[in-house]
């Protein structure tokens, strides 16, 4: 039973590296850039992340919003 898990865990892994994932991200337009106040951030978001634009032509939607 371990053998199968671990079998199917390497099988997912392997899956989210291959190029057809890397096709799909490249799908995406992407747009502006993210500006790092604390390199803490670091620890969330990847150093070389780029901001996608997933869905576009809407009329109105609310969006990410941040009030100290």
């Amino acid at each position: 039973m371990k053998f199968i898990i671990s079998l199917l865990i390497t099988i997912c892994i392997i899956a989210c590296n291959s190029k057809q994932g890397k096709k799909q991200a490249a799908m995406y337009k992407t747009t502006g850039r993210i500006e790092k106040y604390d390199e803490a951030l670091n620890n969330i978001i990847n150093a070389n992340a780029i901001p996608e634009i997933i869905a576009e032509g809407f009329e109105w939607s609310e969006g990410p919003l941040w009030i100290e």
